[in-house]
């Protein structure tokens, strides 16, 4: 049976309105599968995600305002700005904090060499050897 171009062309139109209804279900749940673990939504990781294109995303005006609705909603806040008198205070801070801890590196520097002499005087003071020479 052989198909007239009438036939064909209903045929061509079913079959590209299934893809397209089976691309926009997979763009859908890969919308949702990012949103249930909290991950930011953009268009590429929604087309990586459904493994769609992202032309596709872009084309469908639906899944292009779902996407750039979530996208602005999972923007970050705008950092707000450090006075100056915080950052002195940071400053004094963590100079304060860099003295105790170069102080505690010379502490543990000096016990370090005190445990070297006294593992070097014990080894000294022994008298079974250490290995047995060969013969």
């Amino acid at each position: 049976m052989t198909l007239n171009a009438e036939q064909r062309r209903q045929l061509l139109r079913r079959s590209a309105e299934a893809r397209t209804t089976a691309a926009v279900e997979k763009a859908s749940k890969a919308i949702a599968a990012l949103n249930k673990r909290g991950e930011a939504v953009n268009f590429r990781k929604v087309a990586r995600e459904g493994n769609v294109s992202l032309d596709f995303l872009y084309r469908n005006t639906e899944l292009r305002e779902t996407i750039t609705r979530l996208r602005t909603r999972n923007q970050p806040a705008p950092a707000t700005p450090v006075s100056p008198d915080t950052l002195s205070t940071i400053v004094l801070s963590l100079t304060r904090q860099l003295g105790e801890a170069k102080a505690e590196i010379t502490r543990l520097h000096a016990a370090l060499a005190a445990a070297h002499g006294e593992n070097l005087a014990l080894r000294r003071t022994t008298t079974t050897p250490r290995y047995e020479p060969a013969t």
